[in-house]
């Protein structure tokens, strides 16, 4: 007797790997060109619950190409969250038929966190202006220069005092820093 086409195929071993992973069957028959009930039938006849279990959890220790296998689960995640997403717009279809708008709301929510998942996965989720704040109060040259300046002023108490309260405020508050404004009247010497 003939082995199966799927026990023939050049790629049997990830072909099993994506049936004991229960990648959906039209997902692994358009990645490998094969048919859906050829894979059904070679999971039923030709793969033992022991197989199935032991390459779900892993399988025994070998060699793989480990960027082939991240892609190859990588494009099975992305296709089993598009059908997942399917099959709830089926229900969601089928509770919004029933009149049953809780469930339906209840759905909606799942899909739109199927999205954010999918955007997060294909690195869509990067919009927005990035802030990074850098503490200048931390840089020795701050450091140092703060206490040049309030060295120099210890024969001039008052200064002194008033030196380090402003400084004090603007540690406190770095944000608070706003670059001076112009007296009225003061033209900049580059539009001149």
């Amino acid at each position: 007797m003939a082995k199966c086409s799927i026990c023939r195929h050049t790629d049997a071993g990830r072909i099993d790997l994506h049936l004991a992973r229960r990648t959906p069957l039209r997902v692994i028959a358009a990645k490998f060109d094969v048919t859906a009930s050829a894979l059904c039938r070679h999971r039923s006849n030709h793969m033992s619950a022991q197989v199935k279990a032991a390459l779900a959890l892993g399988g025994p220790k070998t060699t793989l190409d480990l960027e082939r296998l991240r892609q190859d689960e990588s494009e099975s995640l992305l296709q089993s969250l598009v059908a997942h997403r399917g099959r709830i717009w089926v229900l969601v279809d089928q509770a919004e038929d029933d009149g049953d708008l809780r469930a339906a709301a209840v759905l909606h929510k799942r899909i739109l966190e199927i999205w954010e998942l999918e955007a997060k996965f294909l690195n869509e989720l990067t919009g927005g202006d990035i802030t990074i704040h850098q503490n200048f109060l931390v840089l020795p040259q701050y450091v140092e220069i703060r206490t040049v300046i309030l060295q120099s002023l210890r024969p001039f108490p008052d200064a002194s005092k008033a030196v380090a309260g402003a400084l004090r405020d603007i540690e406190a508050e770095p944000e608070a820093i706003a670059p001076p404004s112009k007296p009225s009247g003061v033209e900049d010497a580059v539009s001149a």
